[in-house]
């Protein structure tokens, strides 16, 4: 049974200004804690709808180009050029037909990337890939790296060199976002070649926060629509999974596996119950390890009802 969709305001707190960003030329971070939503904010723009309802009248112009960094063999500047070509050539033919033979061509030159694994060729086909398509159907093209946290530490200095390098060819044009669980300032010590690449998103930094109340009820009907025979929950039991949650999307999913089956959405013990199922703990330790130590100081302060330094809040 397909999913029910996501209607056009999902997580709007967060799409309204990060694509008022995106529409002005702009890089920017997508910073958020381990499995709080952010492949659903990175697949929603991979919808038609949703670019219409945000890009407007640039959506049709607009490439949006997310390249899954979990995919990529390794870090090395060939197969990062190769990812990047790989993901415009799947992303061109929204273009229609002037789309698609330039994504046949990104396809040979793909395969040219591979077959002869020397960078400089690497960069002058990717090179060549984007100026094909911004002289062509495209006015901007967004390139989106997701989960990116292993590509930002262990890259080597010249691939984020030669990233800014495209940019400033193509300023305004071309805009990269990043995806992230910590800050791209935690990930490696700040060299010069990194920097280059750092200023250009360290402006607009957008931090994935908990569901909104409408959002958290939404998706806790998909998942109710995603098991057959589990019972329709009430609004009183909702609003409780969405406290207990703080609505982080994770918690609500292994919530909802834990209580699905049983008459516990209410129940005065929950939170003892749920501290109790090794789901639960898994999905905490996820986020716990997302954090910085300056973060575990604030959360910890928070949990025993402490003034926290502000230093763990500073991007809510």
């Amino acid at each position: 049974m397909p999913d029910l969709p996501l209607s056009l305001d999902f997580r709007s707190e967060l799409f309204v200004p990060f694509t008022a960003r995106l529409r002005a030329g702009e890089s920017a971070v997508l910073l958020g804690v381990g499995s709080c939503g952010k492949s659903n904010v990175v697949r929603f723009l991979k919808r038609a709808d949703a670019r219409e309802f945000y890009f407007q009248s640039e959506a049709a112009t607009t490439l949006y180009t997310p390249v899954d960094c979990d995919k990529l063999r390794d870090t090395d500047e060939v197969t990062v050029y190769a990812g990047i070509l790989a993901a415009l050539a799947e992303a061109a033919p929204t273009f229609g037909d002037e789309g698609a033979k330039i994504a046949a061509q990104c396809e040979t030159w793909w395969n040219e990337i591979v077959s002869t694994n020397h960078a400089p060729i690497a960069r002058r086909r990717l090179e060549q890939a984007l100026t094909m398509l911004l002289n062509g159907p495209a006015k901007r093209i967004i390139l989106l790296f997701d989960d990116c946290d292993e590509l930002m530490t262990r890259a080597h200095p010249a691939l984020f060199r030669i990233l800014r390098a495209l940019r400033d060819d193509h300023k305004y044009q071309l805009v990269y976002v990043t995806v992230t669980r910590r800050e791209l300032a935690c990930l490696r010590e700040m060299s010069s070649d990194f920097e280059s690449f750092f200023e250009l998103l360290a402006r607009h930094q957008f931090a994935l926060q908990p569901y909104q109340r409408d959002d958290a009820n939404f998706m806790l009907k998909r998942l109710v629509a995603r098991n057959a025979g589990t019972r329709p929950f009430t609004d009183a039991e909702f609003q409780n999974i969405y406290q207990v949650t703080g609505g982080h999307a994770g918690l609500i999913g292994v919530t909802f596996e834990a209580i699905k089956n049983t008459e516990r959405a209410l129940a005065p013990d929950l939170l003892d119950f749920l501290a109790a199922k090794r789901v639960v703990y898994q999905e905490s330790q996820k986020i716990w390890d997302s954090l910085e130590e300056y973060e575990h100081a604030d959360l910890l302060a928070l949990a025993q009802q402490q003034e926290p330094s502000g230093e763990g809040c500073r991007h809510y």
